[in-house]
């Protein structure tokens, strides 16, 4: 009887400090998938984030991307984002606080407040710049790359749902309702 598998990729397909998944990774999937099922990446990061020199071109069914987006066999199906009127109020409680804050997008992931440099993601700190963004780029999850105490917290529960990451000092934000396990249905 043909599965639908369902995959992570970072810290699953890709263990901690790899960059591409493994010959015995790729070699058993390929073997699933000449076997009749249906693989599926479901990964926390935006479909801009997605690389296939990660998983090496490997043909998924499917993409579970960032609690909200799903593409299956080149279609979208769903593509909930954070509108902004949820991203406005969210991202300006941060400006100012030297906390870095990621626009995760169909397109790109803008790195809000980071004064670093050292992100990797198009940097952006004028607000004005950032509402535009807010209001011009298809937005999926936010990530505040900082763990937030219980009043930040609170606050954005206004707008959206956080999610408190267990492995890092993270806090992601997605659309009301939205999870890795809720985009599978």
């Amino acid at each position: 009887m043909p599965y639908s598998i369902f995959l992570d990729l970072d810290g699953t397909l890709l263990p901690a400090g790899s960059h591409q998944i493994s010959d015995r990774t790729l070699g058993a999937l390929t073997k699933a998938k000449n076997d009749g099922h249906r693989i599926f990446l479901n990964t926390g990061r935006p479909p801009s984030g997605l690389s296939e020199d990660a998983y090496r071109g490997f043909p998924f069914d499917g993409y579970l991307c960032g609690c909200s987006y799903v593409k299956v066999g080149g279609t979208v199906i769903l593509a909930d984002r954070l509108t902004a009127n949820e991203l406005k109020p969210i991202v300006a409680h941060f400006y100012g606080r030297d906390i870095i804050v990621l626009l995760e997008g169909e397109e790109s992931v803008r790195a809000a407040y980071d004064q670093t440099g050292e992100s990797g993601f198009l940097p952006v700190n004028e607000i004005n710049e950032i509402f535009r963004i807010c209001e011009s780029e298809p937005i999926t999850k936010i990530t505040v790359r900082k763990r937030l105490n219980e009043e930040d917290l609170a606050f954005i529960r206004q707008f959206a749902d956080p999610i408190p990451r267990s492995d890092s000092d993270c806090t992601e934000v997605v659309p009301r309702n939205h999870s890795k396990a809720t985009v599978m249905n």
